[in-house]
């Protein structure tokens, strides 16, 4: 055997990224509408706008299969001020091409989501985790999705910290929720993930469409043509990480993985959780029949 043998499909790999950098399907005038969303079953805290697109293969299917009510939370509008307008537009494509509800903590979006705010300055803090409480009491969700601990980008770490001092906040005040909480990875995986969400053609299809809608990042990172491939790689590192060493990776292509627990006590604790979901599995409306099998 030699490197000649996997040469055309190295080969066809590349030529297909390159093929779809040519695609063009955004006309920049069509604004779809901002609805403001009823009461939410699923909030999706996305600490920018693309977010929603890079982690949302189980929001997509708990909306399209469960039919739960999924709405993301637009933390920021990004660190660029000027960009922010054309960021909140982009953001209303990708919710809509996915069925989301798309919400915003500020007109303009936070700034200073990071843990230098919350540890040097309490004030700027505190203002933005009361206005993560007041949607988290408005809603009263059944689960919520937020970056993990340890997901590098520093608005990544700051959006997780942000909804856990809500949910303490909350705790203390007599308002716990009780629901589940699923920690998703982009910027640094999860090393403990527990849940392994497999996405079909299709669903993988659209959620790298929602993240090429974000036309402003994409043209400078063309991060959405690299997520099929990082979605390949979830099933390889999915097959072991939450099977256990050795085991044989499952029969998928595409997936996202997750960790899951359930808040309470003011703490994230351990819950079992069936590993796999494969796109086959049509999920039921009850979370906790999805998560048990």
């Amino acid at each position: 055997m030699t490197a000649s043998a996997y040469l055309p499909f190295v080969r066809s790999l590349r030529d297909a990224v390159q093929e779809a950098a040519l695609i063009t399907q955004w006309d920049t005038e069509a604004r779809p509408p901002e609805v403001e969303p009823e009461r939410a079953d699923v909030l999706l805290f996305s600490p920018h706008p693309d977010d929603e697109a890079l982690v949302g293969g189980l929001p997509l299917r708990l909306a399209r299969e469960a039919g739960l009510n999924v709405v993301n939370v637009a933390v920021t509008l990004g660190s660029r001020v000027e960009e922010r307008a054309i960021r909140r537009l982009e953001a209303q494509r990708s919710c809509a091409l996915l069925g989301f509800g798309l919400i915003h903590t500020r007109p303009e979006g936070f700034s200073a989501v990071n843990l230098t705010a919350r540890h040097d300055n309490p004030a700027h803090w505190a203002d933005m985790f009361q206005c993560v409480r007041s949607i988290l009491q408005e809603h009263r969700p059944v689960c919520i999705f937020l970056p993990h601990a340890g997901d590098w980008h520093s608005t990544h770490l700051g959006t997780h910290w942000l909804v856990k001092d809500a949910l303490q906040i909350m705790a203390a005040n007599g308002e716990a929720f009780g629901g589940l909480i699923f920690e998703t990875e982009y910027w640094s995986t999860n090393p403990a993930p527990n849940l392994m969400v497999e996405s079909s053609l299709e669903d993988t299809a659209l959620l790298v469409a929602a993240a090429a809608s974000h036309a402003s990042q994409v043209g400078r990172n063309p991060y959405h043509l690299r997520l099929p491939a990082f979605m390949l790689d979830n099933v390889r590192r999915g097959g072991e990480l939450i099977s256990g060493q050795y085991a044989a990776a499952p029969a998928m292509d595409f997936a996202t993985l997750y960790k899951v627990s359930r808040w309470k006590n003011n703490a994230l604790h351990a819950i079992p959780v069936r590993p796999t979901l494969r796109s086959a599995d049509r999920l039921p409306r009850s979370l906790a029949s999805m998560l048990s099998g």
